[in-house]
């Protein structure tokens, strides 16, 4: 477990074994209002994700979540989410 961050508990896990036995599509991290597998409240960030680079999956992350608890689309909400992953960035 790497902590809690805005009330979700963040663990790091093997993604190449989730991309290879669960989920095709898990890149960097995700939430469990896009993957059903990874339990409610719960972030996962890809553990071969740079230390330097996980604040910013973990931002977008929570983020794409809380929007998507209040109706709005994965696509949508990714796409939001990618804007302010980019703002933080710079």
């Amino acid at each position: 477990r790497l902590g809690i961050t805005n009330g979700f508990i963040v663990w790091l896990v093997n993604g190449n074994y989730i991309r290879n036995n669960v989920e095709i599509g898990f890149v960097q991290g995700g939430h469990d209002l896009v993957y059903r597998f990874i339990p409610r409240g719960q972030i996962w960030i890809d553990r071969d994700v740079r230390e330097s680079e996980r604040r910013y999956v973990i931002l977008h992350e929570v983020y794409e979540r809380r929007l998507m608890s209040k109706g709005m689309s994965y696509s949508a909400a990714h796409r939001r989410a990618n804007k302010v992953e980019i703002r933080s960035r710079r």
